[in-house]
């Protein structure tokens, strides 16, 4: 076997001198601080209300009211079994846990509808401005749907969603 060695070869590279940089100038300096404390002020201000809000007001409390709503839009009763949580990721919302939609009478003790989770994702705009809440994005998870015609032919997915009038 035969050995060979290599010469060393040194190089040495010089590389240009970069150009001088040219400083920003102190209004440009400031200018750039100010607005990054306002955007940080901003950010804080959301985060921290979004903290409050979470921590102070209870979405349980609510069960009545989208009980009674959604018993004047169908004509049945919504069970709320388990709690409403916040969503804060992606979008502002809350979840409803163990949600049940009572059948009419006339078809049995089987609900309507059942699941396990429906989540609620808010548009915000509407709500600060306007006190309105506005869902953008509606998912349903563990969806269980009892469809049943009676012996007389009406079928329970019908929904008498016509408002009486005031006499």
């Amino acid at each position: 076997m035969v050995e060979l060695q290599l010469p060393k070869l040194i190089t040495w590279v010089r590389f240009p001198s970069p150009a001088p940089v040219k400083s920003m100038g102190y209004k440009m300096s400031k200018l750039l601080k100010i607005f990054g404390i306002t955007i940080g002020v901003i950010v804080l201000l959301l985060v921290l209300g979004g903290i409050l809000i979470v921590n102070f007001f209870n979405l349980n409390s609510l069960k009545p009211i989208i009980s009674q709503k959604i018993y004047e839009q169908t004509g049945r009763q919504m069970v709320l079994k388990g709690d409403i949580h916040w969503t804060l990721f992606p979008t502002l919302g809350f979840d409803l846990n163990n949600v049940r939609l009572n059948n009419l009478k006339t078809f049995g003790n089987q609900p309507f509808a059942s699941a396990h989770k429906i989540i609620v994702n808010i548009k915000v705009l509407p709500l600060l401005l306007h006190r309105h809440i506005q869902s953008n994005n509606l998912t349903i998870d563990g969806l269980t749907v009892n469809l049943i015609k009676n012996k007389t032919g009406i079928a329970n997915w019908k929904f008498n969603t016509t408002k009486k009038s005031a006499t």
